[in-house]
């Protein structure tokens, strides 16, 4: 599973920075491992308390994001082709 954070970057980056970089690299390794990997949709927040004191950030507590993973996580087995 992709995590991200919604976080600024500056006035020269937007808060997708983090999504976009997390996909592209799930994609590409995926693309190194034919069948074995799934890529799935971003989860859309993550923990970022370090960038909370500055405007436009969003954050789970540390128990949530665990516990949005553990839901997630069995609902992504698949039975995959085998390379």
């Amino acid at each position: 599973m992709i995590s991200r954070s919604t976080e600024q970057h500056g006035p020269h980056m937007t808060f997708e920075t983090d999504t976009a970089l997390a996909v592209a690299f799930a994609e590409r390794l995926a693309g190194r491992f034919p069948g074995k990997l799934l890529v799935t949709p971003p989860i859309a927040v993550g923990i970022s308390s370090h960038h909370m004191r500055f405007p436009g950030p969003m954050q789970l507590q540390p128990e949530t994001f665990v516990a949005l993973g553990r839901d997630m996580a069995p609902q992504t087995k698949v039975d995959m082709p085998r390379s």
